[in-house]
C-alpha cells in the first residue's frame, strides 16, 4: 500500500495508525528481569496473567505503559469478565455510560486476551459506519504489531493485510473483519475458521434514532446476517453503548423501549450510571443546579461514582456541568428527555414585563409537588401577572430541593427586594395588597399543608398564610396542553431580566420537552393562569339576569 495511492481521508487515518504504533512500540520495552526469566518461569507467568480473575493483571502487564495507566477495575469490569470469560454466556449489553472505558475494553483488552489465551477463532467487529470500524479495528493491529511484551510472550503474530482494507489476519489463521452497518458480512471466514466473537461498537446514534424504520433494520442485521455469522460453538456477541435515544438500538435490543416492556433475558446485560446506590447499583441522578449545589445533593442522597476507582464524584459533577444537565442525562445516565412540539423556543417569548400596578390582577401559585418526594418532581413557586390577554411569568423557583415555605412566604412578604421586577415604591403597597397568594393541595393534603406553614411560621414574629387551591384538576398533561394556544399566539411571555436564569431556564426547558419528561413548572404556571382568569372574570360584565322576550319570528 503506498501512501500517495491513498485518498486525503484515508491517509490522515494511516499517519494516525503510524504514531499509534511508534507510540505503542516505544511504551511497551520487556524489563530485564523478564527477558532473563526460563521457559518455565515464562509460561507459569503468562499463565497466571491469563487466569479471568487476574484480569487487571493481565491489563497492566501489557498495556500499563508510561503513558497509559488503566486506572484499577470496578465492579462492572468484573462482572463482564466473569459473564464471558468465566460462565462464557453467548449474548452481551454492555449498556455502560460514556467514558467508562468500554471500546478499549471490549474491542482491545478482552479481544487480546481470548485471541493469546487461544479462545479466539476471528472477530468480526460492526460499528455505526465502515470509517468508524475501521478506526476500532486499527487499535487492535497496532498492540499485534508493535506491543513488545505481546510480542516477547507470544511471538509475531505474523500480521497480513490491514484494518484499511477491513480485514487481517494471524498467521494461525485467526482473521479479524470489521463492517460498517448494514454491510453484508456473509461467507466470512478464514480457511476452515469461523469467528466466534462479534462486537458492535458505537453503533447507536441519535439523529439516525428518529428514524424507526431504519433503526429497526439495524437491529434486524444485528441480530440476523451480522450474528448469524459466528460460530457454532463457543460463540460470544458482545453489544458495546450506551443509550443515546429512547427507542435507538440500544433500547431495542435490550426491550425496554419503554418504561413498562419486558428485557429480552436472552442477552446478559450490564447497566451503569455515572452516579449509584453502592449498594443495589441502581442510579442516583444529579438535580439541575450548579456545581456546588449537584454535589451537596449527590453527597446527601449517599451517591457514589459507579467507577469509583476512577472518578472521584467531584470529577462527576464535573463532567454534568461541563455537559449540560439534559445530555448528561443521556450521556451518563441513559436517560432521555426528548423534545417536545407544543411548547417550542419560538413560542415561547421573552418580554420586558410590564410594572406591577400595571397588570390586571397578579398572583403567586406555589404547587409543592406534596406527597411526591420519592420521585424527584420539582417544587414550583411562580409570580404571574395578566395584563388583557397576556400572562406573564414575572418570577418563578423551580428546584428538586430547597424550603419552598421560605421561598413562597418572601415572595410575598419582599417582592420590592426581587430586583428582577419592576415597581413603583410609591404604590407598591396597594399592589402588594391586590396580590393574591395560592398553595396548591387536595382536601387531605390542606391540613398537612398548614401544619407545615405553621411551623415555618415558628421563625418569623407573625404568621403568614396562603389560599389553598383545592379545585378539583382534570389530567396534568391535558391541562398543560391547554396553553397552547394562549403560546402560540405570544400570550405566554416570560420576564426577559430572568433570562440565563437557572429556574427560568429549568422552567422553559420542561415546557420544551412537553409532554416528556418532568413538567411540574408548566403544570404550575397552568395553575396560575386558571386563577387569574378567575380574578379578572370577575372584574368584568356581569351575567345578565331576567327573561328574554319571546321573538315570534325564529324559526328554531
Amino acid at each position: 500500500m503506498k501512501i500517495e495511492d491513498l485518498s486525503p481521508k484515508e491517509r490522515k487515518i494511516w499517519q494516525e495508525f503510524e504514531r499509534n504504533s511508534l507510540r505503542v512500540e516505544n511504551s511497551s520495552e520487556v524489563d530485564v528481569k523478564v527477558k532473563k526469566e526460563t521457559e518455565a518461569q515464562k509460561k507459569k507467568r503468562i499463565a497466571r496473567l491469563l487466569k479471568p480473575g487476574n484480569f487487571d493483571q493481565f491489563i497492566n502487564y501489557y498495556f500499563g505503559s508510561d503513558d497509559f495507566k488503566p486506572a484499577p477495575l470496578a465492579w462492572f469490569h468484573w462482572e463482564a469478565i466473569d459473564n464471558v470469560l468465566v460462565h462464557k454466556y453467548r449474548k452481551h449489553i454492555w449498556e455502560w455510560h460514556r467514558e467508562s472505558a468500554k471500546s478499549v475494553f471490549a474491542d482491545i483488552f478482552l479481544v487480546i486476551h481470548m485471541l493469546v489465551s487461544g479462545e479466539l477463532d476471528g472477530l468480526i467487529l460492526a460499528s455505526q459506519n465502515a470509517d468508524k470500524a475501521k478506526n476500532l479495528l486499527k487499535d487492535v493491529e497496532v498492540q499485534l504489531r508493535k506491543n513488545k511484551r505481546l510480542l516477547h510472550d507470544f511471538g509475531d503474530f505474523g500480521i497480513s493485510g490491514s484494518f484499511m482494507s477491513a480485514y487481517f489476519c494471524t498467521s494461525k489463521g485467526v482473521g479479524f473483519w470489521c463492517f460498517g452497518l448494514g454491510q453484508d458480512p456473509a461467507g466470512t471466514r478464514e480457511g476452515f475458521k469461523r469467528p466466534n466473537l462479534g462486537i458492535v461498537d458505537d453503533a447507536d446514534n441519535k439523529k439516525t434514532a428518529k428514524n424507526q424504520e431504519l433503526t429497526e433494520e439495524h437491529v434486524e442485521w444485528i441480530k440476523g446476517e451480522f450474528m448469524g455469522c459466528l460460530a457454532k460453538d463457543n460463540r460470544r456477541f458482545i453489544y458495546v453503548n450506551n443509550r443515546v435515544h429512547k427507542k435507538g438500538i440500544t433500547a431495542h435490543l435490550v426491550g425496554d423501549i419503554d418504561e413498562d416492556d419486558q428485557k429480552d433475558k436472552s442477552f446478559t446485560h450490564i447497566k451503569v450510571h455515572l452516579t449509584e446506590d453502592p449498594i443495589t447499583h441502581e442510579p442516583i441522578y444529579p438535580i439541575n443546579g450548579n456545581e456546588a449545589e449537584i454535589l451537596q445533593d449527590l453527597i446527601e442522597k449517599g451517591a457514589k461514582p459507579a467507577w469509583d476507582e476512577y472518578y472521584s464524584l467531584e470529577d462527576c459533577v464535573a463532567k454534568i456541568i461541563d455537559y449540560g444537565f439534559s445530555t448528561a442525562l443521556r450521556q451518563m445516565y441513559h436517560h432521555q428527555v426528548e423534545p417536545g412540539t407544543t411548547f417550542t423556543e419560538d413560542n415561547l417569548v421573552w418580554a420586558h414585563v410590564f410594572p406591577l400596578e400595571k397588570y390586571d390582577a397578579i398572583l403567586s401559585y406555589c404547587d409543592p409537588a406534596f406527597g411526591e418526594s420519592g420521585k424527584a418532581s420539582y417544587k414550583a413557586i411562580a409570580l404571574v401577572g395578566k395584563k388583557g390577554h397576556l400572562y406573564d411569568v414575572l418570577w418563578i423557583w423551580l428546584r428538586q430541593k430547597g424550603n419552598w415555605l421560605k421561598e413562597h412566604r418572601y415572595l410575598a412578604e419582599e417582592t420590592e427586594k426581587i430586583d428582577l421586577l419592576k415597581f413603583n415604591p410609591d404604590k407598591l403597597e396597594k399592589v402588594k395588597s391586590k396580590i393574591k397568594h395560592w398553595c396548591e393541595a387536595n382536601d387531605l393534603q390542606r391540613t398537612e399543608l398548614r401544619k407545615s406553614y405553621e411551623i415555618e411560621n415558628l421563625n418569623y414574629s407573625s404568621p403568614w398564610y396562603p389560599k389553598y387551591d383545592t379545585e378539583r384538576k382534570g389530567d396534568k398533561i391535558g391541562r398543560i396542553e391547554q396553553m397552547e394556544t394562549i403560546a402560540n399566539h405570544h400570550h405566554l411571555r416570560f420576564n426577559i431580566a430572568m433570562k440565563g436564569s437557572k429556574d427560568m431556564t429549568t422552567l422553559r426547558d420542561q415546557f420544551k420537552g412537553f409532554p416528556n419528561g418532568k413538567i411540574d413548572g408548566p403544570d404550575c404556571i397552568q395553575g396560575a393562569r386558571n386563577k387569574l382568569d378567575k380574578m379578572t372574570r370577575k372584574k368584568g360584565k356581569k351575567t345578565r339576569k331576567g327573561k328574554f322576550n319571546k321573538d315570534s319570528k325564529r324559526l328554531w
